[in-house]
């Protein structure tokens, strides 16, 4: 949406940016969690529970709802690379800016807490209750 829209305006760059460092990290976090392993035990257990119906249950319930909610998340970023033509940075953009930012330190710290509990094989079975 950046390249088909207004990419003049400085909120569609900061936009686009915040946006790819976020998708970056996120793709490395989860890249990295998943190396090497075999398929996730939800998945394989709804193969069973659902069985003939697997794939198209899979396409309605993973791909279809994954979609709409992506879709709701982005529209935003999508209005501002449609609409956004030289309107002034304000300081609605630097709250923006810091809630970014609080919300990628959150996830960054809440990953690590994560990654830190699982590690520990006293935890193995359980869910982590402390931390973020």
């Amino acid at each position: 949406s950046f390249f088909i829209g207004h990419t003049e305006s400085i909120r569609g760059i900061l936009v686009g940016v915040l946006i790819s460092i976020w998708g970056l990290r996120l793709a490395w976090y989860i890249h990295t969690r998943n190396r090497g392993k075999t398929e996730d035990y939800r998945y394989a257990k709804w193969r069973q529970e659902w069985e003939k119906w697997f794939y198209i249950r899979s396409y309605v319930q993973v791909y279809l709802l994954q979609g709409f909610f992506l879709y709701l998340i982005i529209l935003p970023v999508l209005i501002i690379n449609k609409k956004d033509v030289g309107s002034p940075f304000n300081y609605l953009d630097i709250l923006g800016v810091a809630v970014w930012i609080f919300g990628f330190l959150f996830e960054v710290m809440g990953d690590a807490q994560l990654a830190k509990f699982i590690k520990n094989p006293d935890n193995k079975g359980k869910i982590i209750q402390s931390g973020l």
